[in-house]
């Protein structure tokens, strides 16, 4: 799918190619709201950051759409919503996911994440995946409301419109999700109020913590039964 937009105020043409930067399924579902003006906006405005040379922005501009393009709508069975993201050189795109090129390159609060996964759950090895691929690998989506920023900067209601049509397209496409909102409540709200509580179990918490992380497996158990619990 391709869109090419321009407008009389701005110095260039932008042509969005959503096909290449997010799975079919999912440009498909939100095919109305990637052809509207609020999308058409929002595009603008993020490709003149990502222009400006003043502004390091993040993530890549290649991975703004990441969560979209590693997992289809079809595959999902746990959303992790990031509600207050902020954003680095470790960005990835992918919620609370972090580039661990070398040691000590790694967020402190994932970091403390991971050894108290280690510790209650009494492993003898850790699974410190801090790109969170085995997350991934068990379907679980990251995704950060607002899917762009700089520094402690996030553009949350640049792309207030398009986050809230992504969690109401999961809504109707699938069943029995489990949603983790974290974030505080006047910071989730406005999103998980696109999910069905009839069709989709819906948790908070103020950080992702070891106890979120517990609580959506027991969720898990009630819903789908234990052999579907997440090796955090």
């Amino acid at each position: 799918m391709r869109v090419i937009y321009f407008k009389e105020d701005e110095p260039f043409n932008l042509s969005v190619d959503y096909g290449r930067m997010m799975s079919n399924g999912w440009s498909r579902r939100l095919k109305e709201f990637l052809h509207s003006k609020d999308m058409q906006d929002t595009m603008y405005n993020v490709n003149g950051l990502y222009r400006n040379t003043s502004l390091v922005m993040f993530p890549e501009k290649n991975e703004i759409f990441a969560p979209l393009n590693i997992m289809d709508v079809t595959e999902i069975n746990v959303a992790i919503i990031n509600c207050d993201p902020k954003f680095n050189y470790r960005s990835t795109g992918i919620a609370f996911a972090n580039k661990c090129k070398h040691n000590g390159d790694v967020d402190l609060s994932l970091s403390n994440l991971f050894d108290k996964i280690n510790i209650y759950e009494r492993r003898t090895h850790s699974m410190e995946d801090y790109k969170l691929e085995h997350w991934i690998e068990q379907n679980v989506f990251l995704f950060n409301v607002s899917l762009t920023g700089f520094s402690s900067y996030t553009q949350r209601s640049l792309w207030f419109g398009f986050s809230r049509a992504v969690l109401e397209t999961i809504s109707r496409a699938r069943q029995g999700v489990v949603f983790l909102f974290v974030g505080t409540e006047e910071q989730c709200k406005p999103y998980y109020e696109k999910v069905n509580p009839k069709k989709h179990p819906i948790l908070r918490h103020n950080t992702l913590s070891y106890d979120a992380l517990n609580e959506v497996n027991l969720e898990i158990d009630y819903v789908d039964g234990k052999e579907h619990r997440i090796k955090w």
